[in-house]
């Protein structure tokens, strides 16, 4: 027994520990569900729910060592939370991304226009569009804006063209 005392007090901590980080998880539970309830899906800031939704994963992590037996129906419900979020983040992505192909396709069409300054006028509105429209996955938004960026420069290029004619 004065042998064991020493790992006594460890377990001990170890599981007022665990208690601890099983509170933070279901604090951090019933935040989420109230953030996400609240959101007005019509209206809503993507980039906050983004944030909401990496932030969260990570307290998550900051807080994972717990009972098992008494965090697998926490677990259950935030992987069913997160991954909601996450796919209305990608439906709204995917969307964002289509938006902007279709900016790429009217700025394509553009080098066909004649009249430089009519060209370069619609250059600017598109590129205004462009950054009205919401989030889209980091990797397709930048090969998205590369594409737009060659076609806008590819206007520009043809309208200093013709002033050198």
């Amino acid at each position: 027994n004065k042998a064991f005392e020493p790992c006594a007090k460890f377990l001990a901590a170890q599981a007022k520990q665990r208690e601890g980080n099983l509170a933070k998880r279901k604090a951090l539970l019933e935040r989420l569900t109230k953030f996400v309830n609240a959101q007005d899906w019509q209206t809503t800031d993507w980039r906050e729910i983004a944030r909401a939704l990496r932030e969260s994963k990570q307290q998550w992590r900051n807080h994972q060592f717990v009972e098992r037996a008494a965090n697998k129906p926490l677990q259950a419900a935030f992987d069913k939370l997160t991954q909601d979020l996450e796919s209305r983040l990608e439906a709204e992505s995917a969307a964002n991304a289509e938006a902007k192909r279709a900016l790429i396709t009217r700025a394509k069409a553009l080098l066909t226009n004649e009249d430089s300054r009519q060209a370069i006028d619609a250059i600017k509105q598109l590129q205004a569009k462009w950054t009205s429209i919401g989030i889209v996955a980091r990797e397709d938004d930048q090969k998205l804006w590369a594409e737009f960026r060659q076609q806008c420069d590819a206007v520009f290029a043809k309208r200093a063209q013709q002033r050198n004619e």
